[in-house]
């Protein structure tokens, strides 16, 4: 896949990881996003679904990338899940993450490239807007309250999330992050003030109600619901198009892959079944970290020792 991924990257993290990440303590939130950085120049940018092919062969490769299309569309039904996060004062089940997996599903159709275009504009302004709307959030703030001491929570359902960048990053062929990669600071950041900002309730959106721009412009949530929907339409078109494009490599046609895992993703909305992230995050380690090094790690030695019979043979 060529191009920069970066924008599309940071704009697929951001969403969920404010949802998520302002009802965990900051601190929590800063260590967790420092180790998935971490993670992040670890593992290597190659196009997974090439190299398990080449370098595990065509039979078990092709179970491996069979079972990630699942594992993917699995997230896919549970970030469908998380969208009614964007409007927590309203009851939008079912039909917003309806809505939201029919939009992903049309734009992963248009193609690869369209869908990479379209998600590197949105995640850029989704980015950009929400950084905005802490910038102006900063004069409410009182930054005594960002060092009261909070209940350790479990911050795995956190974690799960770091894992989309990684998802992308491997299995879209990487990109480089430049300038972007600083709005990775922006659940930091968000976490922050919903913890310093009285009546938050640890809700970015209710955070967002005590906000005035330039002293004029007041109850800007509306805006914030509209982009973090953006944001999480960058989410779920990441998700979709890493699981259409594992079932493509294994033979699958582009149209039944594409129904397969939107009708999967749809009826795990309609059922309503969210799984736990205790559960989600070892398996998305396993996908998403254990096997791209594994798999890195043993095509460079065969790589290596390909090498060496070459110069044998010269010799």
């Amino acid at each position: 896949m060529k191009g920069n991924n970066g924008l599309w990257l940071m704009g697929a993290l951001v969403a969920p990881a404010i949802a998520v990440g302002c009802t965990l303590p900051w601190v929590y939130v800063a260590i967790a996003t420092l180790v998935g950085a971490g993670f992040w120049y670890l593992t290597p940018a190659i196009s997974l679904p090439t190299d398990f092919l080449r370098v595990w062969g065509k039979g078990a490769g092709a179970w491996i990338l069979v079972l990630q299309a699942g594992f993917f569309a699995l997230l896919l039904g549970q970030f469908a899940l998380g969208t009614v996060s964007a409007f927590p004062d309203d009851p939008v089940h079912p039909f917003l993450p309806l809505s939201m997996l029919a939009v992903a599903w049309f734009s992963v159709s248009r193609g690869e490239g369209a869908c990479r275009r379209g998600c590197r504009v949105a995640g850029a302004v989704t980015a950009v807007i929400l950084m905005a709307v802490c910038f102006f959030a900063f004069g409410r703030a009182d930054f005594s309250r960002g060092w009261t001491k909070l209940p350790a929570p479990s911050v795995g359902e956190y974690a799960l999330v770091l894992l989309l960048p990684l998802c992308g990053r491997q299995l879209l062929g990487g990109g480089r992050l430049g300038v972007w990669g600083l709005f990775s600071l922006l659940p930091i950041t968000a976490s922050f003030l919903c913890q310093c900002i009285a009546g938050s309730g640890g809700s970015f959106y209710a955070m967002a109600k005590s906000v005035e721009v330039l002293s004029f412009a007041q109850r800007i949530e509306p805006l914030v619901s509209a982009f973090m929907t953006v944001g999480w339409f960058c989410t779920l078109c990441l998700l979709a198009l890493v699981a259409v494009k594992n079932l493509r490599m294994v033979g699958v046609p582009r149209s039944w892959a594409e129904k397969g895992i939107f009708l999967s993703a749809m009826g795990i909305v309609l059922l309503s079944k969210s799984i736990s992230a205790e559960i989600l995050f070892p398996i998305g380690t396993v996908f998403c970290v254990f096997l791209p090094l594994l798999t890195q790690g043993i095509g460079v030695r065969k790589k290596v020792k390909n090498f060496l019979k070459f110069q044998q043979k010269k010799c």
